[in-house]
Order: structure tokens, then sequence, then C-alpha cells
């Protein structure tokens, strides 16, 4: 059911003013979206290799939170064809991009908790790059929320755990708190799909 409520959430945005896409194209895309953000938030919140603290839901809501802030879910980003502007390019003197730091979705720097042979697998709009790139950021946001939990108890969840994504380790970021609040809005969103599809499966 998660992955059905997710994929019309994805549908309810607006889609990405950077890049032209069909809506066929653009609702299989969102599909497989949904199902690589369902099966992550599973497997990283349930079973014994459980490292999300939280519930499925919220770290589903998390990712796709973190997507639409770092990306907006745009095509030629999940395909790894970013533009100068987009995933954190780097350029040379002339202003031509050499390379650029950051991957899919979710915007995946190459680090220590992310080796360079990994992070090469990350970008691309196929279900296996996808599902990689969802798996790594939820990863990355559960120790975010784990490091912070331990830092400063008691503080917001949410919050900190976007900013120590967003930073690298840093609990507290001012703009944070916008993506805490897409984060509700989204919550709110999920709640009237699943109000709708219920109504309509009634009817």
């Amino acid at each position: 059911m998660l992955r059905v409520l997710l994929f019309h959430l994805l549908m309810s945005l607006p889609p990405s003013k950077y890049t032209e896409e069909s809506v066929a194209d653009r609702e299989a895309r969102m599909h497989s979206v949904a199902n690589a953000v369902a099966d992550a938030s599973e497997a990283l919140s349930t079973g014994k290799r459980r490292v999300w603290p939280g519930s499925e839901r919220d770290l589903a809501l998390v990712l796709t939170t973190i997507a639409w802030h770092e990306s907006g879910f745009d095509a030629d980003v999940h395909a790894g064809q970013c533009k100068p502007f987009q995933c954190d390019a780097v350029k040379n003197r002339a202003g031509d991009v050499v390379r650029f730091r950051a991957a899919s979705l979710w915007q995946i720097h190459a680090n220590a908790f992310v080796p360079q042979r990994m992070w090469q697998t990350l970008a691309g709009t196929d279900e296996d790059s996808t599902r990689r790139a969802a798996l790594v950021a939820g990863r990355i946001a559960s120790v975010s929320r784990n490091m912070c939990a331990y830092q400063h108890r008691g503080g917001d969840w949410l919050t900190m755990t976007f900013a120590a994504y967003g930073t690298g380790g840093a609990c507290f970021k001012e703009s944070a708190k916008l993506r805490a609040a897409t984060f509700r809005r989204f919550e709110r969103k999920l709640t009237e799909i699943k109000a709708q599809l219920a109504t309509e499966g009634a009817a």
C-alpha cells in the first residue's frame, strides 16, 4: 500500500521545469522511484538489520522530502546527465564543468561512507540504480538520525536528520526547518491520498 501512496504523492508534485518529460515517461519513472523508496524504507526499518529507529512510513517520507529538495525529481539529474548548475558541479577557471560531485535524486557524494566505486553506480533511471541510490540515501538518513539523537537527546529528530544529511554531520542548520515543513506537508498529503483511494475503492 505504501508504494501506491508514494506514487500518487510523487505524481501530485509539479514536474521539473528544467527537463521536459512526457506524462507517460514520468509516470513510469515515478513508479520506479516509489518502489525504490518503499523497498529501502522497509529494508532499513524492519528485521535484524534495522538501522532506522522510526517507522517505515516516516523513512519513506524523509527520503521523498530529501529528493524533492535536492533534485526536484528531475529526470536528467536522475539519469546522471546533469546541467552545469546541478549536481554540485565543479568548474574550471573558464567556467566549464570538470565533474559533478553529487549523484542520483538524493544528491549523494562519494566519501568514506559511500566509496567511489559504489557512488558511480547510483546515477541512472533504471530500477537497479534507483534502488541502490534510495538504499544508500536511507542509510545516510538513518546514520544522521541516530548520530544526532545520541548527541542531542530530546531534540527534534526530524530537523536534525535533515540537517545532518545535508551537511554531512552537523545536526543544526536553519534550512533544515524548511525540509521538516515539507515532510509535514507530504505527511498530510499522504493521509489525504489514502482517504481518497479508500473512497474510490468503496464507490
